[in-house]
């Protein structure tokens, strides 16, 4: 009886998301009240952001603790915990005494991240004396997925299905170099183990019902023995294993007609046709891993270069390639992640890579991250320090599964990179966009004067306008860019209206009456009208 008196009670459960940590936690009380070191099995669980906003964490784990009785208690997604130190030491003191000689009978437990759990513990040391037995549960291999896969589209509600002869070795390739970064599958871990799991599984289900749909649609498939070795089997295409990579034909012919219409960007260009021979490629040698390298980028220019508009088509151009796995776009400005308060910061930057994950995360002025007060390149106080620190480890994190941009003024952005090294090192392609020439921004004048005022150039207008921005307005480019354009144009077209309202007066004519003097009862309120004119422009 004395080594189950002394089996641990205080369990620090490091995983990352998909790999069973809460599986792990359900069997372990089960085990430990087999064992007879805790008097029931069911386990009481308190989320982390839910004690992290607790006005009185103590006094939540205190009642969750006493709803536990001499079960189990779990604090589940223990990285939200990061910022709020008074949750932390609430852990370290209301659940201290569950293991060791403090006579504990509660089974105490924090679930989290390997990144997420070693930052607690330097946050409150304490807690390392607190949960001494430390459990790390691995990613899941890509064969091990597979296996559940099978096994799970076995017990399908709605049908066991079962696998095609041959597909479950192609599959774990299929996911090694698709998602887990390659043979190794070094990556799976961040596509959310299990989860992925599922998630490939629901949609080789879903490609099936259109397979069998078409198959009927065309007439195949009417011998019974053709009917039932395809309807029960998932097949290599339903997994989309050696499928092309990205979205459909149209869909990239119409982001490539959308990246060829970019007015100047010549750079630009040619990134983007590097970014097609590569996937094509990857689909003629079948090593998808080569996509999952560092895509970070920083873009510098001169106001008006488009460099946010570069970067919305390039997350788009990205996606559709199959480079990214998620449509998705978040943009932030720098001095939007930086908070008030100390602590306050590393909540921002990280919710802003979570929004984004999968996808772009685009920061523009990301100087403004640095402390204003010391200059772009000077040492920045705590708050741009925290700032920096927690992008620099959340941009390192997820390498492969995220395309942050950096955009700014070339000057500032060199400033910054001098100033904190580890950027350099984590965004290793750059792309400066020039100022666009005289004959460029009289392209965009035309550009914007059709699709945002539905106005055509007469013949010989954008040469003659080209000219004209070279003579007058050459020092403005600098300074303005396409935000000179769209000036000129706006101006152009209030001269326009001008010029034809006084061209035909009587055709704009409002004059107004008052309906007391069409014969409305005396005293009622006097309305307005407008008389419409009887001449019309062709």
């Amino acid at each position: 009886s004395a080594a189950v008196l002394h089996m641990p009670r205080a369990l620090w459960v490091s995983a990352n998301h998909g790999a069973g940590r809460e599986t792990f936690v359900r069997l372990a009380a089960r085990f430990l009240r087999a064992c007879g070191a805790i008097s029931r099995e069911e386990v009481v669980w308190v989320e982390g952001p839910e004690l992290a906003a607790a006005s009185d964490p103590a006094e939540l784990l205190a009642a969750r603790l006493a709803g536990a009785g001499r079960g189990a208690l779990a604090v589940r997604d223990a990285d939200a915990l990061a910022d709020a130190r008074e949750a932390l030491r609430a852990i370290a003191s209301t659940l201290g005494g569950a293991d060791g000689g403090g006579g504990g009978a509660t089974l105490a437990v924090i679930l989290g991240t390997p990144s997420g759990l070693a930052r607690l513990a330097r946050m409150e040391p304490l807690l390392e004396a607190r949960f001494p037995t430390r459990v790390h549960l691995p990613d899941f291999s890509s064969q091990e997925l597979v296996q559940f896969i099978e096994q799970a589209a076995m017990d399908l509600p709605s049908g066991a299905l079962q696998f095609e002869e041959g597909l479950a070795p192609r599959l774990a390739e299929h996911i090694n170099e698709t998602y887990g970064g390659g043979a190794q599958g070094k990556e799976l871990g961040e596509r959310g183990n299990l989860g992925l799991a599922r998630r490939l599984l629901q949609r080789a289900v879903q490609n099936r019902i259109t397979r069998l749909f078409n198959s009927i649609q065309e007439g195949e498939g009417s011998g019974e023995g053709a009917e039932t070795t395809s309807s029960d089997r998932l097949t290599v295409a339903d997994f989309e294993v050696g499928a092309p990579l990205g979205e459909g034909t149209e869909q990239k012919a119409a982001i490539d007609e959308e990246v060829g219409n970019l007015i100047g960007m010549g750079k630009a260009k040619e990134w983007f046709q590097q970014v097609r021979q590569k996937v094509a490629f990857v689909e003629q040698t079948g090593t998808r891993s080569d996509l999952r390298v560092c895509l970070n980028i920083i873009i510098t220019g001169n106001p008006g270069t488009g460099k946010t508009t570069f970067a919305r088509i390039l997350a788009k151009f990205f996606y559709t390639y199959g480079v990214l796995s998620k449509d998705s776009f978040v943009e932030k400005n720098g001095l939007e992640l930086k908070a008030e308060y100390m602590g306050g910061t590393a909540p921002r930057v990280k919710a802003a890579v979570q929004e984004a994950m999968g996808g772009c995360l685009f920061l523009d002025e990301a100087y403004a991250l640095m402390d204003s007060s010391a200059g772009v390149g000077g040492g920045g106080d705590a708050f741009s320090q925290e700032a920096l620190r927690t992008l620099l480890t959340e941009v390192e994190n997820h390498r492969t599964n995220l395309m942050v941009v950096l955009a700014g003024y070339k000057d500032k952005m060199g400033r910054l990179m001098r100033a904190e090294e580890g950027l350099a090192r984590r965004f290793p392609s750059r792309l400066h966009l020039d100022d666009y020439s005289p004959s460029e921004l009289a392209s965009i004048c035309e550009m914007a004067a059709s699709t945002r005022h539905q106005r055509d150039f007469e013949p010989g207008l954008r040469e003659k306008l080209s000219h004209h921005i070279e003579n007058f307005y050459w020092r403005d480019i600098a300074q303005q860019n396409a935000g000179l354009a769209v000036n000129l144009t706006e101006r152009a077209l209030d001269r326009q209206i001008v010029r034809i309202v006084s061209k035909y007066p009587q055709a704009f004519a409002v004059p107004l009456h008052s309906r007391n003097e069409s014969g409305a009862a005396p005293g009622a309120p006097m309305q307005l009208i407008r008389q419409k004119s009887n001449v019309s422009i062709q």
